[in-house]
């Protein structure tokens, strides 16, 4: 951000305007979002960007919706959030759309015939993922054969996948962050659980650190576009 400030401060601005960064902490919960909300709209800022989680975005949208101030989320996949109103815009895609395109890449590439999801309770980002991928897996002909929740703080995940051991599900979805998902991945692996994983956006950051060489083989969603002028695209 202060990298495109600076360009665009150095073209002039916008609309003859030098452009200001205001920064406010969020601290990953929605309640300190909300605060930092009310501090930009103290400030009245002209628009916001963020915040990053659904959580914390649909804690914000609503504030500066009433206050009209542009908000746009760079990260936040929940439909929910731009259906706040009229000010609040976002630069990914949604929940429904990548629930349904994993469902089919799991049915149709992977060939998986039968799933288990693996939510994170605490997170309406990964119980809303998890239920579009059940319907949409389901609605291309699979079956879905455990669903299981887990608390975002957990380590320790045996109960429930000595559970999900024995139905042998082709492929495990797990729609959670990159700490909880890594950590379930190596701890399935570790147990002898053999299936395809498959994860969302959320992995991307760094899930390597926590699952390790578990994670071989298996498969997870995120933005891109074939016009992106990087390398890595």
């Amino acid at each position: 951000v202060q990298l495109a400030v600076a360009e665009i401060n150095a073209r002039g601005g916008l609309l003859g305007h030098p452009v200001e960064i205001v920064i406010f902490d969020s601290q990953s919960a929605p309640l300190y979002a909300k605060q930092a909300a009310e501090k930009a709209i103290a400030r009245q800022v002209l628009a916001v960007v963020g915040d990053i989680w659904s959580t914390h975005s649909l804690a914000v949208a609503p504030l500066l919706q009433k206050a009209g101030i542009l908000m746009i989320t760079p990260g936040s996949t929940s439909p929910d959030v731009t259906r706040v109103g009229d000010h609040i815009f976002r630069t990914v895609y949604t929940d429904d759309f990548q629930g349904q395109l994993l469902a089919e890449f799991a049915y149709q590439s992977v060939g998986a015939r039968s799933a288990a999801v693996l939510t994170n309770i605490n997170e309406t980002y990964s119980q809303l993922l998890g239920s579009f991928f059940v319907k949409d897996f389901i609605a291309s002909g699979g079956q879905v054969v455990f669903q299981g929740g887990y608390k975002g703080a957990a380590v320790d995940f045996r109960e429930m996948l000595t559970r999900l051991k024995p139905l042998k599900p082709e492929v495990v979805f797990i729609p959670g962050y990159s700490r909880d998902s890594g950590l379930i991945v190596k701890q399935a692996t570790a147990m002898g659980i053999k299936t395809t994983f498959l994860g969302a956006d959320a992995w991307e950051t760094a899930i390597s650190e926590f699952a390790g060489e578990a994670l071989e083989g298996s498969y997870f969603s995120t933005p891109w576009h074939p016009s992106v002028p990087y390398p890595r695209s």
